[in-house]
């Protein structure tokens, strides 16, 4: 009995618990991008402190130097780069807020290629739509036999010369082999006129 009494009033604490407005807890976070490199002051022990204008409201962000050195080194390597600095909203300051905890990740931006102009686009469809003459289309034609026919006639001349290198080798073992016959006959006849 004391079990399910427990249980109850376990429950009725976790009612009292939930709000009653329906408001949930949530976390937030910023999401601050930038393109060029800020002005910075060095504040305490080496660490970097810049200010971003986000649409009238500024953000104050302190950087270990480590983490500035990440955007300084874009900055020289890239022509094109954005910093995606994300950070919790700390205290409020003077026409904005502090950046807590940042982190910085930085990437290099590669430009857009231009778009084609639209007179441009349908011009070159018309272009690939229209039928191609057929004499154009035979002298491909002509011109992929010729190409299958020089692919075949190399082909033929690589298996050529492949048999005649087998060929070589073999008659080199047949020399080889004869030779040493030779050698083995000659011995035998020394032996046998040794005895004899």
């Amino acid at each position: 009995m004391l079990e399910i009494m427990s249980i109850h009033k376990a429950d009725e604490i976790s009612q009292i618990k939930k709000p009653k407005s329906g408001i949930i807890n949530g976390k937030m976070e910023l999401n601050i991008k930038i393109n060029e490199l800020p002005t910075a002051k060095t504040v305490k022990n080496g660490w970097q402190e810049f200010n971003v204008d986000c649409d009238g409201t500024i953000f104050t962000i302190k950087v270990k130097p480590k983490v500035w050195k990440k955007i300084t080194t874009a900055n020289e390597m890239y022509s094109m780069w954005v910093a995606v600095i994300t950070g919790k909203l700390g205290a409020k300051i003077n026409k904005g807020f502090r950046v807590e905890q940042p982190g910085i990740q930085v990437f290099e931006k590669k430009p857009k290629a231009p778009k084609p102009d639209k007179t441009q686009v349908q011009a070159q469809s018309q272009e690939q739509l229209q039928p191609q003459p057929q004499a154009q289309s035979h002298e491909e034609l002509a011109q992929s036999q010729e190409q299958l026919q020089a692919q075949s006639h190399e082909q033929l001349q690589e298996q050529l010369d492949q048999s005649q290198q087998q060929l070589d080798q073999s008659q080199e073992q047949l020399a080889q082999s004869q030779e040493q016959l030779q050698e083995q006959l000659a011995q035998s006849q020394q032996q046998l006129q040794a005895q004899a």
